[in-house]
């Protein structure tokens, strides 16, 4: 349980470092857009990375790529909906892979619109859980 609750506090720490970069000016929307966006990529990163050893903990046996992780998480009733998530993980490739600055300014609208909200949501049950 040690290597889940120090993946956990990663991916808590990123969260908000997301949140903080949400709620700082910046000298231009592009650079904030920017910001956010890399701190996104990194808090789906641990996000899944903590779902797969918590997983692994519980004796769930599942491939390492991130939508398998969300997949079984859901199964094993730690996330309430995959759908929501796996749209989360397709929009994190989709900066990480591709520059479309049209498509990241959406991107980065649904951060704070959405993803953001569904990380805390997701800390703040798992923190009350009996994990």
């Amino acid at each position: 349980m040690e290597k889940v609750n120090y993946k956990f506090e990663q991916f808590q720490n990123a969260y908000k470092r997301l949140e903080e970069a949400l709620a700082l000016e910046f000298p231009t929307p592009e650079t904030k857009a920017d910001s956010v966006i890399q701190r996104f990529e990194f808090t789906t990163e641990l996000f899944w990375k903590f779902l797969k050893a918590l997983l692994d903990f519980k004796g769930v046996t599942v491939n390492a790529s991130p939508v398998d992780v969300l997949r079984a998480a859901k199964l094993a009733g730690l996330l309430a909906a995959d759908d929501q998530w796996i749209a989360l993980v397709h929009d994190r490739n989709l900066t990480s892979h591709t520059y479309d600055e049209a498509q990241a300014m959406a991107i980065y609208e649904k951060i704070g619109s959405t993803y953001a909200g569904m990380f805390k949501q997701f800390i703040e049950e798992y923190a009350k859980s009996d994990r």
